[in-house]
């Protein structure tokens, strides 16, 4: 069973939100500061850098997804994701190779 803080679901979702923003977008400068400001206060400058160098860490800096990547996750965790829109290739917009 994983252990972690009441927070630490919480602190996954703004990791993973920050990092995805910055592989995203260039212009991310104070970026860091605003997520402390959106969290009001519940977390300090030094607790969001620590937060993205560990998510970071856990990912081994790898951030780039495979289609095969996206497609082995889907059949393992078929299940789990039935009767989610996300299946639903129709729904999906195309993607220019």
């Amino acid at each position: 069973m994983a252990r972690g803080d009441p927070d630490t679901p919480f602190k996954i979702m703004l990791s993973a939100l920050l990092v995805v923003k910055k592989f995203t977008d260039e212009d991310c400068v104070g970026l860091n500061r605003l997520f402390c400001r959106i969290t009001n206060g519940l977390y300090t400058l030094k607790d969001i850098n620590a937060m993205e160098r560990s998510f970071l860490g856990l990912l081994k800096y790898s951030l780039f997804v495979t289609e095969e990547d996206i497609a082995q996750f889907i059949q393992c965790h078929q299940k789990e994701l039935q009767g989610l829109d996300i299946l639903n290739t129709a729904s999906r917009p195309a993607v220019a190779a």
